[in-house]
């Protein structure tokens, strides 16, 4: 049996019970992957509703699918956000990808004091739409019912702005030597949210560890290991979706 292919669109692109594909989506489908009239299809909205249908139009100009079943997925709690120190490129790209695969529902990117790299306005906006479209390709590849938010870059100041808004924010903090990560959050038995705080290359200032702990953040630690900061991302994210989620992603 032949695996159902899935793609995300957008809800403008339905109509009744037809989904019209964009030329993107066409060329993959008829090119790349060479899919014929009657071939079936999964497309998701990336909010949790996703459509079963039939490919019944294949030209040169248009794509269009018959819609058979749809269905809609609650997302799943506790929502968890992953806020990230600015790492090089490389780096970040490898985290955007990861923690969408995991099952993060949003990701803030974080200009913190020691992030290697400054962005400029313009370079902000490019590294943004490379990061969702990093987010959009690992969400069909490891088919996610909903996109994760990607935030634009945000100062650490402006983060911690918004650490207070969750009903657990945990930041992994390196003088923290007794309470792992796994003990905080089994201190828990049920959250609508949970933030995690991570920083980028050589960590956190004093200044801003001590911003985020009067903003009543939990210190936490992943170990007496030193890892890379990427590293620290994705296995702080994987162990909250283990441990809140009961190993299950989004």
């Amino acid at each position: 049996m032949n695996e159902v292919r899935s793609f995300i669109i957008s809800q403008d692109q339905i109509d009744g019970n037809k989904i019209r594909c964009s030329t993107s989506e066409q060329k993959h489908i008829t090119t790349v992957l060479r899919m014929q009239h009657g071939d079936q299809v999964r497309f998701l909205d990336g909010n949790g509703n996703y459509y079963t249908a039939i490919l019944q139009c294949i030209d040169e100009k248009s794509l269009f699918a018959q819609i058979i079943n749809q269905g809609f997925n609650p997302q799943k709690l506790p929502s968890i956000t992953l806020f990230q120190g600015l790492t090089k490129s490389s780096k970040m790209d490898l985290v955007m990808q990861k923690a969408t695969e995991i099952g993060v529902d949003q990701i803030v990117p974080m200009v913190t004091d020691r992030s290697i790299i400054n962005l400029k306005p313009s370079a902000r906006i490019q590294k943004h739409a490379r990061w969702k479209r990093i987010a959009y390709e690992a969400t069909k590849q490891c088919k996610r019912l909903r996109l994760p938010d990607i935030l634009q870059p945000k100062s650490f100041t402006d983060c911690s702005l918004l650490f207070g808004d969750f009903d657990e924010t945990i930041i992994l903090y390196e003088h923290e030597k007794v309470r792992s990560i796994k003990s905080v959050l089994r201190d828990f038995s049920s959250l609508d949210s949970v933030a995690v705080i991570i920083g980028p290359e050589g960590g956190f200032t004093n200044k801003e560890n001590e911003i985020a702990l009067a903003k009543n953040c939990i210190p936490a630690t992943l170990g007496t290991n030193i890892l890379r900061a990427e590293t620290a991302a994705v296995v702080a994210v994987a162990l909250v979706v283990y441990e809140l989620r009961a190993g299950g992603g989004n």
